[in-house]
């Protein structure tokens, strides 16, 4: 399914304690439809660490956002540059990076802080990763994507926002796993 995204797109990182050692799992996250995009699990904050996410959020949307709202850390810019190319940086058709300094910078990436938070909850239930922090995070994408309503977004899921609608039942995990198995 691709999802139909608004222009903006949230970036940022969070750090998580996987047998004791820190790791970084770095979300991509639509502004209007609260899409989860792609994540992935590193174990720095380098330039190709941030363009292993990006990556992953083309080949989920066919679509380049006008917008990349990130906060400070330098690995952004020359991730979003090198994925996102423009031969004219000011055409139209070139995606912009807004660089926050600040949380109280305007726009602000709360969106994604906020998502951040849900995920944080999600680790303090699991008491920390104990090693598959990629099956974790991908499968946790699919709960924020396609199970939990969000009171953001009118109490719909992302995926209903970006015009995905799979008719779910009252029990939205047994009918995701019935129709993918249908499906493959």
């Amino acid at each position: 399914f691709e999802p139909k995204l608004s222009e903006a797109w949230h970036l940022d990182e969070q750090a998580i304690k996987s047998k004791g050692e820190k790791k970084w799992v770095w979300n991509v996250l639509d502004e209007n439809t609260r899409f989860l995009i792609a994540n992935n699990v590193t174990d720095s904050r380098y330039i190709g660490d941030a363009r292993e996410v990006l990556k992953k959020a083309k080949q989920v949307t066919k679509t380049k956002p006008e917008f990349i709202v990130t906060d400070g850390l330098w690995s952004y810019e020359k991730a979003i540059s090198s994925e996102y190319p423009s031969n004219n940086p000011k055409s139209n058709n070139s995606t912009k990076h807004v660089r926050l300094e600040t949380f109280e910078t305007k726009p602000n990436n709360n969106i994604i802080e906020r998502f951040h938070g849900t995920f944080r909850e999600r680790d303090k239930v699991m008491r920390g990763f104990k090693g598959n922090e990629s099956g974790i995070s991908s499968s946790f994408r699919t709960y924020y994507n396609f199970i939990r309503p969000h009171s953001g977004i009118s109490n719909l899921t992302p995926a209903q926002a970006s015009d995905i609608n799979l008719n779910l039942e009252r029990n939205r995990w047994l009918s995701l796993l019935k129709q993918s198995l249908t499906m493959s």
